[in-house]
């Protein structure tokens, strides 16, 4: 090992240097930059680093390594003669003057799934569609889709309009989750429900609600509510677990409000049999849908005078997913069959 020469000036100490602003490359071989220049895997891996701010969570996004994404994206710098990005200690930030290329690629990325999904959907379908809904909804709506029996809200619909069977969905829980093609999704009257930028979204019904008793309720001589904050005292509420997207005050926020003012007189059950089986009982007052009597004759809608509950219903066609024609027709059938009802009708006439 060389010995140190105590006449050479020290080494300065590092010192970080500030980001690297873009700047004008010029190639060795520019050539001229045609449409054969670029590949799809350059212009997915600009999106991903777009996306992700980093070289290596892109890497792993795509699964390839790191290397990789340096290669493609210097490929790039060099067909622009210019850098995409701002290099940093924490990763890379695009350039404000390119967002315009970021757009692009992300449009030319989206066609290119379109692409994909289009020719997927050209060959036979041999599966079925998934629609995710909540308890109430897949048992009382769309089960007598499923299966043509002339119950619930949409008996009367199917009694008339028998061509909307849809024997060929499967229905996925809200509650425990999974993938589906379809959701059928909550909100307040005047919000949409979370959905993706691209997918297809359409308001299938706005269902009112009501307080609902059986005759044996006040048969004791309990208090008859006037105005929905009377439940909050003296009355024996149940209630349902609270609906992601509703906690509006003018949707069933109102009524949760009530219920955790009623402290230990209110209970929430899981199921909504379980909840109509109290009420049915004698036992309890509940928030139920407009259509509950067309299940439960016996039940009856507490004339309150406060203004009316609502919940809107929307279809979320998974953007993927629209391509396919079978998705297509069970979502068109879906519309029809909910335009048919009125769902601010109580007591609900269903033919």
């Amino acid at each position: 090992m060389p010995s140190h020469d105590p006449t050479r000036p020290k080494a300065a100490a590092h010192r970080a240097e500030p980001p690297v602003r873009s700047q004008s490359r010029r190639s060795d071989n520019p050539g001229f930059l045609s449409r054969e220049s670029l590949d799809w895997e350059s212009i997915r891996t600009f999106v991903a680093v777009v996306e992700t701010g980093s070289f290596s969570d892109a890497a792993v996004v795509l699964g390839v390594n790191q290397a990789t994404i340096s290669r493609r994206i210097a490929r790039l710098e060099e067909l622009a003669r210019t850098d995409l990005f701002e290099r940093s200690g924490s990763g890379v930030m695009l350039l404000p003057e390119m967002e315009r290329l970021a757009d692009a690629a992300r449009s030319i990325h989206r066609d290119a799934d379109d692409f994909v999904d289009l020719l997927v959907g050209l060959g036979p379908i041999d599966g079925f569609v998934r629609i995710k809904a909540t308890e109430r909804v897949y048992n009382y709506m769309l089960t007598p889709l499923m299966t043509g029996v002339h119950m619930g809200p949409l008996q009367g619909v199917m009694a008339r309009h028998p061509e909307l069977l849809m024997p060929g969905i499967r229905l996925v829980s809200a509650e425990a989750g999974g993938e589906a093609e379809i959701a059928l999704l909550w909100s307040a009257p005047g919000e949409t429900p979370d959905a993706e930028p691209d997918d297809k979204v359409r308001r299938l019904a706005r269902l009112r609600y009501g307080i609902f008793y059986a005759d044996p309720y006040f048969a004791s001589g309990r208090p008859v509510p006037r105005v929905l904050d009377d439940l909050a005292e003296n009355q024996a509420l149940v209630s349902l677990p609270r609906i992601h997207g509703t906690e509006s005050p003018i949707a069933w926020g109102r009524w949760y409000d009530v219920v955790d003012r009623a402290g230990a007189n209110a209970s929430v059950v899981e199921w909504s049999s379980v909840s109509e089986r109290l009420v049915l009982s004698g036992a309890a007052l509940a928030l139920l849908p407009v259509y509950t009597p067309c299940l439960n004759p016996s039940l009856k809608e507490l004339p309150l005078e406060d203004g009316p509950i609502h919940l809107d219903l929307w279809k979320v066609t998974k953007r993927n997913a629209a391509r396919r024609r079978d998705v297509r027709e069970v979502a068109e059938k879906l519309i029809r069959a909910f335009a048919e009802v009125d769902w601010e009708t109580t007591p609900f006439v269903g033919g």
